[in-house]
């Protein structure tokens, strides 16, 4: 446990890196940290690195009982992913009952004895380390515990570090709880603490323990960069007073929206994608078919390539979980997702006059990309999973996306979907466009077609898409969409591939279908007054024996005309020895069976 020699030795450190004269000793921000008569919210902890090693994190107290100096706070990883706590706590011992006054805490707890220490409801055992001079009511205590434990691994940046100690005394036969607390602010978790446990949940050893090299005279070091110098005044008041916000890195006023920090993220890469990127020699990558309402491809930078499809992935199910913890809502969920619709087409149109005004390249457009990206929240989740925390300075929402996250997967079908040149297979009807989205590998814009198709025949006539027969037109819709699996333009390819192309190797099976046709007669009031003689019909199909689980689901070997023209025109267009058909064979059962594509590839050639 921390002793007051290696509290001494924290102190030194911390000032020299307050005073900057050992390039060695580095803080992650300004010291700042104090509490005032008029500020209770204590300061967020200052990371102390070490040759560029976490060393430890701490917060100062200072005119709130804490003597100046000292540490009030202080977080160090020992080695062996133990970690080493001191905490100055406030003391409220009993109070006499015929004066009124407090009893003397040494009455009742004294240095070297071991407590209960109480971290966000988990109780650990610590020290009584020392009673401060001079200051009767104050105390430090001591803990160790593991870094990969269940408290220091439930540690957030939008939560503090909240602790007390609970010690049962008896006082005039009776026991009471004396209550001790103390509280450390996380608002820059990933900052600081965050780093510090990372870099001991591996093992590493304090380099507090450990020679440091020579020393470097500060005058020698690299100046840092000069702040970056931006004239908006071409913008609207209000709008450059938050773009003036992004790029300084301040913190967002308490009353904007936390969908904020999406709007302005995506209008960024959108407006440069459109303005600049197709022409652009920035590195790339693609996103097709993204989760955004009005966006379907959109070149993004490398780097910025997970946080841009995490960020369009969350947005939604983030936004519909902001929407139901406000207080009220004056509209309905859709009115307020269209409205930040368009407030985000506004948002692009003010970073259109920033390229205009700065181009697109250079120190000027690269801090804003980043400016963007860092004012975001954080984002913990894993490639494969729907899991996603999303985490602001002081709310965090839990969600599970309609889809798990496949970055690697997303990068792939955008490369294949741009490479894609040979389109003269396809046209522009909706079963050829399900046919090449399914032989690209990319099963999201099926679902993107289906969509469109859903909400034009649920509301033909452009109308109120909110009104009742609409939304039940709708769900009934895509439920029937999603049970079928597009298995009505799977069949019909299997069978057009029979009739057009022949069995390519295939092992085949024949479905017959029987069908009865007859005539009901109505007299002029509409009324039935007879039927003709039923004829009798058997329709037979050969098809590939691999689309047999296909053809079973949709229960019928007929198309409509205009299905059997559509891919017929697709199919005639292969050939049995196409890579393409084989691709898009492979593909069609993979969707089918609701398994990730079997090939994600450009349609390149036949």
């Amino acid at each position: 446990m921390l002793d007051k020699e290696q509290m001494e030795k924290m102190e030194l450190l911390a000032d020299i890196a307050r005073a900057g004269s050992d390039s060695r000793v580095i803080s992650s921000r300004i010291d700042t940290s104090k509490r005032t008569k008029s500020v209770t919210t204590p300061t967020p902890p200052v990371l102390i690195s070490i040759q560029g090693d976490p060393a430890f994190v701490y917060t100062r107290g200072k005119d709130y009982g804490v003597p100046e100096g000292k540490l009030e706070f202080a977080m160090r990883c020992r080695g062996n992913g133990v970690v080493d706590l001191s905490m100055i706590l406030r003391a409220v011992p009993p109070t006499n009952v015929n004066t009124g006054k407090l009893m003397p805490l040494s009455m009742y707890m004294k240095p070297g004895e071991d407590y209960d220490l109480v971290i966000n409801g988990k109780v650990f055992p610590v020290q009584w380390a020392e009673t401060i001079p001079n200051y009767a009511l104050l105390v430090r205590v001591v803990a160790s515990m593991s870094a990969s434990g269940e408290v220091l691994s439930s540690l957030r940046g939008n939560t503090a570090l909240s602790y007390y100690l609970k010690q049962p005394v008896e006082v005039i036969g009776s026991n009471e709880v004396r209550v001790l607390r103390g509280r450390v602010d996380l608002i820059s978790f990933r900052d600081d603490v965050g780093l510090l446990l990372e870099h001991c949940r591996a093992g590493n050893p304090n380099p507090m323990d450990q020679e440091m090299g020579p020393a470097t005279n500060i005058t020698d070091s690299p100046m840092p960069a000069a702040p970056i110098e931006v004239n908006l005044d071409f913008l609207p008041v209000n709008e450059r007073h938050e773009f003036t916000r992004i790029l300084k890195g301040e913190p967002r006023s308490m009353e904007a929206s936390l969908r904020q920090p999406f709007l302005n993220f995506f209008a960024f890469h959108i407006a440069f994608w459109e303005e600049c990127g197709p022409d652009s020699d920035a590195p790339m990558d693609y996103y097709f078919t993204t989760p955004l309402s009005q966006l379907r491809l959109v070149g993004i930078y490398k780097d910025d390539y997970a946080a841009f499809v995490v960020a369009a992935s969350a947005f939604q199910p983030l936004s519909r979980l902001i929407y139901d913890r406000e207080f009220s809502n004056d509209f309905s969920f859709s009115v307020v997702t269209d409205r930040f619709d368009q407030l985000m087409l506004k948002k692009k149109e003010m970073w259109f006059r920033i390229i205009e005004n700065y181009g697109c390249s250079g120190r000027i457009q690269n801090t804003f990309r980043k400016a963007v990206n860092n004012d975001l929240p954080y984002f913990e989740y894993k490639d494969g999973s729907r899991r996603v925390l999303v985490e602001y300075e002081r709310t965090s929402f839990e969600l599970n996306l309609p889809q798990p996250l496949k970055l690697e997967m997303s990068r792939q079908i955008g490369a294949a979907e741009i490479a894609s040149v040979n389109d003269a297979i396809f046209n522009n009807s909706y079963p050829s466009q399900v046919l090449r989205s399914i032989a690209i590998g990319n099963f999201a814009q099926v679902g993107r077609l289906e969509a469109d198709l859903t909400e034009v025949a649920s509301n033909p006539f452009a109308g109120n898409p909110n009104n009742a027969m609409s939304k039940f037109l709708s769900s009934a819709m895509a439920v029937d969409t999603a049970m079928r699996r597009q298995s009505n333009i799977i069949t019909a390819y299997a069978i057009a591939r029979m009739h057009i192309l022949g069995k390519c190797g295939d092992d085949t099976l024949t479905y017959q279908q029987d069908r009865i046709y007859w005539t009901d007669y109505t007299n002029g009031l509409g009324q039935y007054v007879g039927s003709s003689a039923p004829t009798y019909q058997t329709d037979y199909a050969e098809i590939p024996l691999k689309f047999n689980d296909v053809v079973k689901s949709q229960n019928s070997i007929t198309a409509s005309d205009f299905l059997s023209r559509e891919v017929g025109a697709v199919v005639s267009k292969l050939s049995c020895r196409s890579r393409l058909r084989r691709q898009l064979e492979d593909n069609m059962i993979a969707y089918f069976k609701g398994r990730d594509p079997a090939h994600i590839a450009p349609i390149s050639g036949n």
